[in-house]
């Protein structure tokens, strides 16, 4: 991709939208004060300089970060969660940061993990719990798993209650950890940039994808599908492809948000570029759904 100057002449035409999503609707799970993003920040696909992406990153992980911290405060339980995502799915590994727990408790982990995928959940589960416990190793993606166990009823008693309070305490952790990594890393470099600066992205990401869920489906909370909204979008530029296309999904369909077909196709191509294709979108790709100068104009005067 072509590096781009910071002072692209396409940098003025994304005003609309910029301190929030494309819904202005207030909703009780979104604070007011959410941190401001860059005008390119708000547009999948463009080429932008190295540093913009970096001030684009930051910007999103500091609204994760301020929705984390909301999130601790909330009260709620959730009942169900889609069934999309498996404990055994693979992208947990990728996602989880290093640093975010010691060696043993990332080995104590895995092991839950491959029990659960052979069958035996009461294990895991319970594997899970402990590493979980916010009196024991606390562990962010443990808080996670057992949440979502939780809401299952994965080898344990369903608890909504309980589920949704691991999330929100796995979100709200991960962003501490995530605070104290910045502070104690000054040098950024790519793979910092990915993973958090070696802190909790992966984590926070996950964790924040899945209270977007809670607020999609009513699950232990009041369908709330701007909060959904703005939680996919927070975790879609933090990098979770599935996030990606439910982001897509929202634009197109106006769930939570005024329906913007040409920002659901750049949301729907990061999602293709990012691993996760579905059947029937190739309009994505059509001319005019191109970030250019010219389409990013014509679309502006249409919003």
């Amino acid at each position: 991709m072509r590096a781009v100057s910071d002072a692209s002449p396409s940098s003025g035409i994304f005003k609309h939208g910029r301190h929030r999503s494309a819904s202005q609707t207030p909703s009780i799970h979104v604070p007011e004060d959410l941190p401001a993003l860059p005008d390119e920040a708000m547009v999948p696909g463009l080429e932008r300089s190295d540093t913009v992406i970096r001030r684009a990153e930051e910007a999103w992980e500091n609204r994760a970060v301020a929705l984390a911290t909301k999130e601790m405060a909330a009260d709620g339980g959730v009942a169900h969660r889609m069934g999309r995502l498996s404990v055994a799915d693979s992208r947990l590994a990728r996602q989880r940061s290093p640093s975010a727990g010691t060696p043993e408790m990332e080995a104590n982990i895995q092991t839950a993990i491959d029990l659960h995928e052979k069958g035996d959940l009461v294990e895991s589960t319970r594997m899970f719990g402990c590493l979980a416990d916010p009196n024991g190793d606390n562990n962010a993606l443990a808080q996670v798993l057992y949440g979502l166990a939780l809401r299952h009823g994965w080898g344990i008693q369903a608890s909504p209650d309980e589920a949704i309070a691991y999330l929100r305490m796995a979100a709200s952790n991960s962003a501490v950890i995530e605070n104290e990594a910045k502070k104690a890393n000054t040098k950024v470099t790519p793979r910092s940039r990915r993973t958090g600066a070696g802190g909790a992205k992966g984590e926070l990401t996950l964790a924040i994808f899945e209270l977007a869920n809670c607020f999609r489906f009513g699950w232990g909370v009041d369908k709330d599908a701007v909060a959904a909204k703005q939680y996919y979008e927070t975790a879609a530029h933090l990098g979770d492809p599935d996030a990606m296309l439910e982001v897509g999904w929202c634009l197109l369909t106006g769930s939570g948000c005024k329906k913007d077909k040409f920002m659901a196709a750049q949301f729907y191509r990061m999602a293709e570029k990012a691993g996760k294709e579905e059947v029937g979108q190739s309009w994505i790709w059509k001319e005019k759904y191109d970030p250019t100068r010219e389409n990013m104009e014509k679309h502006k005067r249409s919003v």
